[in-house]
């Protein structure tokens, strides 16, 4: 399961099915990163995973389902995942101290 918080509102978010390591035959899940929300009603979460795969998922209400937005991979082991203050940018740690 993961997990998260919106900051001061202690709001919680689940993804149990989205992100479990093993569905659809997904490896396991290395990090997940709530995006800053600046003012924007939806919500995002990068997640990254061992294979290198690195997923945006959007949830455009509270208590709508998460939507993969955008897929990509670094062709190497994601490790580490981190979004910029504003929230406009994603940075992704992966293989031998390279970042993307």
């Amino acid at each position: 399961e993961a997990g998260g918080s919106t900051g001061s509102t202690g709001s919680t978010w689940s993804m149990r099915e989205e992100l479990r390591p093993g569905s659809a035959g997904r490896p396991a899940v290395r990090d997940v990163q709530w995006r800053p929300n600046m003012g924007i009603p939806s919500s995002s979460v990068a997640a990254c995973f061992e294979d290198g795969l690195v997923q945006i998922w959007t949830q455009d209400m509270e208590g709508q389902s998460w939507n993969a937005q955008v897929s990509w991979s670094v062709n190497d082991e994601a490790w580490r995942l981190a979004w910029s203050k504003a929230g406009c940018m994603l940075a992704v740690s992966y293989g031998m101290g390279s970042c993307q």
